[in-house]
Formats: structure tokens, sequence, C-alpha cells
């Protein structure tokens, strides 16, 4: 730390350093100001290495300055993420040396047994006596060999005070979280029936590392061609899908999956589309699991629960979808706002590709509901989606129908609003205080929102709240949230303060207790994460 301090004052200092470590090691001890570093662009990863300006995984810094490092004994540096962890496992696992060596492959061995260690658990953080342990190695060899890889900054050993954990004596772990995930994924590929081991990982998923070790087996396998480990993994994921009411641990697997989806989309499209042009089946119910659930393949079906999260894998499509996709894509999720009664993901994910198609697709299918009047709550979806497109006539006309029909909700009326003022300027209407009340109202109380017609909502039975609801409520009100991720499971506790309410809206709902909570109480494929009432506040929650 003397030294640090030093070295600051004599000049400018950058230090690379994960988040975790900065706090619990370096925080209270360095006063140096926190800056982060965002992924680089392309332009500067060209300029840096121009061979290897394809390859995503560079803009990363940490990965780029160990592409700098070794770019004279490599050569050439590998164009894909997975050939360049390949070529760096291989040359860090190698002993070197021109005469062989009686202890053996000693790094490999470390690195395996980290690997199958942490798999076991689904955790990073391994303690030291288990690694070496597992790697039956003499203990000068053991402790040689991990000097080596902490030199090659390839794996790091953290005391017990400077962790944010359980344990209480020294643990290893590689030195970035894609290192460690794709160590894992490695194991999975090699084992003598990676199916079953792939299997295995998805029906822990709700651990730890477990979404982000399946997320990197999905890119090894691509990058092996191997389709059938692909359909496997795909397979698993909508079984999930389709328990995901049943109890806690599925809901945590089905968020894990829906991460999954969402970050793999590229890979995984064909399946996907797969799926969606299934065959509707009922949804699976808890003791009656004999009952045909939704599958890929010759005679593909998809239950609505499994449908609705398959839909939203679209939504990583952040910038978009690639529009060369849409004549396969756009099809299939036309046909799904006919085919399933919970059109939401439906939409946004239609929304994701910025065709003239998708366009008239959607103001149609607006226009329809509004003359049907089936299905009212769905425009609220419509509205955010063209939002993504440049407005023409038939758009504006359509979201002026919308933002003007009393028999909306306010909530969806004031998405018209915003969205109309983004094309044209106009003003958006003061919030009302029936609208904050709509907001915070339990959605089995809401009028506006008829019994069986909610898209993308929990049956009007459940006491759930919307979340999406109260956040549009507040978005220009004087509040704060504060979110707390335990980790140990998927549940993230939510509270806020400094927030202003109306007395009417108080007296109806004294306590609120705010929470990302599974089973009954809100889907990763739908908007309604969320908020609960009760009669007092649960385990981390504060009074409104």
């Amino acid at each position: 730390m003397d030294m640090l301090l030093h070295l600051s004052v004599a000049g400018r200092l950058v230090l690379t350093c994960r988040n975790d470590v900065w706090d619990s090691a370096y925080k209270e001890r360095l006063p140096f100001a926190v800056r982060e570093v965002e992924e680089l662009d392309s332009g500067m990863v060209s300029h840096l290495l121009p061979d290897a300006s394809e390859n995503k995984l560079l803009r990363t810094p940490f990965f780029l300055d160990f592409a700098i490092r070794r770019r004279e004994k490599w050569g050439i540096i590998p164009r894909t993420d997975i050939s360049f962890l390949m070529r760096l496992f291989r040359d860090a696992e190698s002993e070197g040396g021109a005469l062989p060596d009686s202890a053996g492959p000693r790094k490999r061995a470390i690195i395996q047994a980290l690997a199958e260690l942490q798999l076991n658990e689904l955790n990073y953080e391994i303690t030291r006596r288990a690694v070496e342990t597992r790697a039956h190695l003499p203990v000068q060899i053991f402790q040689h060999a991990v000097k080596k890889l902490k030199d090659e900054r390839l794996v790091l050993e953290r005391a017990p005070d400077s962790l944010l954990s359980d344990f209480r004596e020294p643990t290893l772990r590689l030195a970035h979280d894609m290192l460690d995930c794709f160590s894992m994924a490695r194991v999975v590929y090699d084992s003598e029936d990676r199916h079953t081991s792939a299997m295995s990982v998805c029906r822990r998923s709700e651990r730890e590392c477990g979404w982000s070790i399946l997320s990197m087996l999905i890119r090894l396998a691509h990058h092996h061609r191997d389709e059938d480990l692909l359909r496997t993994i795909f397979g698993e994921f909508l079984r999930i899908l389709d328990r995901k009411r049943f109890n806690d641990i599925y809901m945590a697997q089905t968020w894990a999956v829906t991460y999954v989806l969402r970050e793999q989309l590229p890979i995984l499209l064909p399946l996907v589309i797969e799926a969606l042009r299934g065959t509707p089946v009922p949804n699976l119910r808890p003791g009656a699991e004999d009952m045909a659930g939704s599958r890929i393949g010759k005679d593909a079906q998809l239950t609505q629960d499994a449908a609705s999260s398959v839909a939203s894998a679209f939504l990583g499509l952040e910038n978009g979808g690639d529009v060369a996709d849409a004549p396969h894509v756009v099809p299939v999720l036309t046909e799904g706002l006919a085919k399933w009664e919970l059109k939401g993901r439906f939409i946004d994910a239609l929304a994701r590709y910025n065709t003239r198609e998708v366009q008239t697709a959607l103001v149609d299918f607006g226009n329809k509901v509004l003359d049907t009047r089936e299905d009212l709550p769905c425009l609220r979806y419509v509205a955010r989606g063209l939002n993504r497109f440049e407005a023409d006539r038939s758009t504006i006309m359509l979201l002026e129908r919308v933002a003007q029909d009393p028999e909306i909700d306010p909530v969806t009326r004031r998405r018209a609003h915003e969205v109309l003022r983004r094309h044209d300027g106009r003003s958006v209407p003061d919030r009302t205080e029936r609208e904050i009340v709509y907001g915070l109202a339990i959605k089995a109380n809401r009028a506006a929102r008829p019994t069986g017609t909610s898209c993308g909502s929990t049956p009007p039975s459940s006491k759930t709240r919307c979340l999406e609801d109260v956040c549009a409520t507040f978005l220009d009100l004087d509040w704060k949230c504060v979110m707390h991720s335990s980790r140990r499971s998927n549940i993230k506790w939510f509270m806020w303060g400094r927030l202003s309410l109306p007395l009417s809206a108080a007296l109806m709902n004294p306590w609120l207790v705010c929470s990302a909570r599974p089973v009954d109480q809100g889907h990763p494929s739908r908007g309604d994460q969320g908020c609960v009432p009760g009669r007092a506040p649960a385990a981390n929650g504060t009074k409104v």
C-alpha cells in the first residue's frame, strides 16, 4: 500500500482491479479517485492489435492486456473469444523447459482441480486447501505451481480478511469471471458424458455462477459445432421454464435461463424460432408433471409459460435485431400475436426489428385491439414498441387513439403521450392523482384491467403489484431506490425513501414491501416483477 501511495505522488497511476477486490482490499486504504473503464471500441483495439480488431473479447481491457503481453510469443492473436481463451489456457498450462518434469503437468492439474471444485459447488471461490487436496501434488510442487500461475496473472489468491464471503481461510480462483466460467465449461465439455453434465448444471443453475457457466458452455459448443449439445441444453431450458411456477428454485432457475437466452440469442436463434413455431399446449401444474410439456423437434410444442420467456430472449437485442434475420423471425413473432393469450413479450420482440413490415404489423395490431376492445393493456407494449420507429401518419393516429381513449388505463395512455412527444414535441399532461393511485393499486382491483385480458401479467387473483407501473408512476417524483442482491439466491430486495405520496394512495397501501420475488410475485418474462402489499414490512422492507 505504501508503495502505491508513493507512486501516485510521482505521477498518474492506473490500477486495474475487480470491484469486489477494490472494495474489500483497497478502497478504505487508498485515497484514489475511481473511474469505471468501459468496454473499448474496435478502433482502439485495432490501433493496438490490427490483426485482432474483430475479437470482441479484446474490447475488455483485462483481456487486451493479456493479448498485448503475448503478442510476440503467439505471433497471431486468435480472432474469436473462444479461440483466444483456448490459446490462453494452453499457453498457461504448459510447463516450459526443454526437459520433461517428473512432477507432470502441475499447472494443468491445479487449474483442472480448481475448475472441478468450482463446478461441484457452482461457486467462484474455493479454499486453497481443497484445491491442493484435489490436485494430488506434493506441497512444495503445489506451492511452486500456484506461484507461477499467480505470476502469470491467471490465478488470484485471497486472504480471509479480503473476502466478502464466509470463508475463514485463503481461497483461489481465476483472475476474471470469464476465465473461471470458461474453465468450468471446459470441464463439462470434456467430461465422459457432456450431455448429462450439462443437464446437471442446468438443474443447479439457481446457484451463484450457474447461468454464466451455461452461457459459456453454449459458446463453447457453438465453437465446436456441437448441435446435439445445444439442443440438449435448450431442451433442458424448456423443462425449467415449464415449471417456473412450481417453487422458488424453479423460478430462480428461470431467471438464469432468461439471462442465458438473452445473452446468447445469436447462437440460439434457430432453436428459439423452432420452439416458437411449436403448437400451444396447456401449462404444467404441480403434481401433474406427466403432462406433455414444451419440446423442440419434429412435433414441437410450447406452453404459454415457456413461450413468454422464450420470446423475452429478444429483449437482449438492446440495439435492435439484425435486419437480415427479419424474414425468418418476424413472421413467427407476428403469428404469436394471434396464437398466444399473453402477447406482451411478442410485441417487445417484434419491436427489436426496425423494418417497415414490423411497424405496420404493430399499428395494425393496435388498431385491431382498439376496435375489438380485447386485451387493451397490450397497447402499453405497442406504444413502447412504436417508440423505436420513426413516426408516420398511421403511427401518430394510433397513438392519438390510445392517448384519448378513456377506457384505457392511465399508465398506458401516458406511454402513448410520451411517444407522441418524442415524435412531434407535443406536451404531456400532468400526472393526476388518479394515475398515481392506479399505478399503486393491486392488479386484482384495477377496473381498467378486466379479468383474463391482462397482457403479460399475472392472473387477477394473484396479490401482485406491478413494479413497472410503480416506476412509471414515480418517474418524475423525488425518490431513490437501493437494491441489495443476496449472494446465495436470485431474490432481490428493493427499498426506497424520500417518496412523496398523496394521502389517498398512502391510505390505500399503508405498507409496501417491494421485491423481485419468485412464483406468483413476478416472472422474468414479464413486466410485473414486483411489489406485494402486506400489513407489516418483511425483512429489509421499509415503511412508506
